[in-house]
């Protein structure tokens, strides 16, 4: 009966290795982007702008506690925590700048501190906007 403990025990180990590197690989091959930003053509001073934000998720599965970050250069910055869908995801924004003229409109996605990323050179999206006055 011994024996078959012992045997038991190397499955065991076995399998959580296996786990354990299919964890890694997962990690590795991970990869989430700003595919675009859709921003108005014509954007005015405190009047209320629809902005669409394209996601994609590269993984076999949804990817928990992604960051997405957006900022304008008018002192306008928000911040959501939520999970990436594996399909991708499409996200809309609403903005009312507080000063005119050019500035960035910067979008950043991040994935979850626990997880590393193969590109993250692709996580980020800075577009220039003009601000026309009302």
């Amino acid at each position: 009966m011994k024996k078959d403990i012992k045997w038991d025990f190397k499955v065991l180990i076995s399998f959580f290795c296996i786990l354990l590197l299919g964890s890694y690989a997962f990690a590795q091959d991970l990869d989430i982007s700003v595919r675009e930003v859709d921003l108005p053509r014509k954007i005015y001073l405190n009047k209320r702008a629809t902005v669409y934000i394209y996601l994609l998720n590269n993984s076999n599965s949804d990817i928990e506690n992604c960051t997405l970050t957006v900022e304008a250069e008018d002192g306008s910055k928000t911040s959501q925590t939520f999970p990436l869908s594996k399909d991708g995801q499409k996200v809309e924004l609403k903005w009312v700048p507080q000063r005119k003229g050019k500035m960035e409109f910067k979008v950043t996605l991040a994935p979850p501190k626990s997880i590393e990323e193969k590109n993250k050179e692709n996580n980020q999206v800075i577009e220039t906007v003009e601000v026309l006055p009302q």
